[in-house]
């Protein structure tokens, strides 16, 4: 056995407040990974932009990550909406009208 002793660089305050910000940052990334915005905030998103503002001053001030404003706008110039499009899947093994039979 050798006698190794290893000397701590962080004090028990460091290594709750890292805890703390893991937990904060965990929580907050499960939640917003899978919630939709409401169509008032899409369109409040393009309506600032149409005002002039650019993605950051608009990220911060609705509290949105900078990449989904980006996405927004992108699909609102590509679509002209702001309105959830379908989304892709896998196609259903029956057609309607094998079904309706």
């Amino acid at each position: 056995m050798s006698n190794y002793t290893h000397t701590l660089k962080y004090t028990h305050k460091d290594c709750c407040s890292y805890i703390e910000k893991e937990r904060n940052y965990s929580a907050l990334h499960n939640i917003m990974k899978t919630k939709e915005l409401t169509k008032q905030v899409r369109d409040k998103v393009v309506e600032k932009y149409e005002a002039g503002l650019g993605y950051k001053k608009i990220s911060r001030a609705l509290n949105i990550s900078l990449s989904t404003i980006k996405s927004i706008i992108r699909k609102w110039k590509e679509y002209g909406t702001t309105a959830n499009l379908p989304r892709g899947g896998r196609p259903p093994k029956l057609k309607s009208r094998t079904r309706r039979k």
